[in-house]
């Protein structure tokens, strides 16, 4: 995958809707139906199965990476059924902005859903020097930059997340509800305009439009 390091140049906020561009296909990684077996009486719908895309309205396909220690992760796994809306962030650690969104995205996303009903998921896919994140860089990503829950740091040295993002240009960002279903995606990042940054291409007023049930 080449990620744009154009798009990384400066901290210039170029979030950009994808409109109803379909993109390319994503691979069903499986028909787990992922309904939610605990005491929880949120609705959880069956995993999201094809066809699949990454604009606007398309239904995200399922993605598989790891966790810091390790272990497996689904992005359509089970636990989205806990949350009524998930981030997406493309990461890499040589791009000054994907940097900044960091240190904010948590804070924004945090204060403005305190019901810890929205999750974060930073999905990092290159080092400083370009190279393939190991879980121990994933593991200071994490500490580093204090990603608790509802955020979580994930493992894709393989870029697996490139299926998300085209033109592959950094940091970007899509908002996905339970269903998988697409409601805002673009790249960019304003270290003194992050939260105008949210609102300026609807992320806050889609994930708003995310009913809690």
């Amino acid at each position: 995958m080449a990620l744009c390091a154009l798009g990384c140049a400066s901290s210039t906020g170029t979030f950009i809707d994808a409109g109803d561009d379909a993109g390319p296909a994503l691979a069903d990684v499986g028909t787990d139906a992922g309904t939610d077996t605990g005491t929880d009486a949120r609705f959880c719908p069956p995993s999201p199965s094809p066809p699949f895309g990454t604009g606007v309205g398309s239904t995200l396909g399922d993605l598989m990476v790891e966790e810091c220690d390790g272990s497996p992760f689904r992005v359509h796994g089970e636990e989205r059924c806990d949350f009524r809306a998930t981030v997406l962030i493309q990461f890499a650690a040589w791009c000054a902005p994907c940097i900044e969104a960091a240190q904010d995205v948590g804070d924004i996303l945090a204060e403005a859903f305190p019901a810890g009903d929205v999750r974060w998921l930073f999905l990092y896919t290159q080092t400083i020097d370009y190279e393939a994140p190991d879980r121990a860089d994933c593991e200071a990503f994490r500490a580093g930059f204090g990603i608790e829950p509802p955020g979580k740091a994930l493992l894709d040295p393989a870029q697996r997340s490139e299926a998300y993002n085209p033109d592959g240009t950094l940091p970007f960002f899509v908002v996905i509800d339970r269903a998988g279903r697409v409601h805002a995606r673009g790249h960019g990042w304003s270290r003194d305009e992050s939260a105008a940054v949210f609102d300026q291409f609807d992320l806050l007023d889609a994930i708003n439009g995310i009913p809690a049930d």
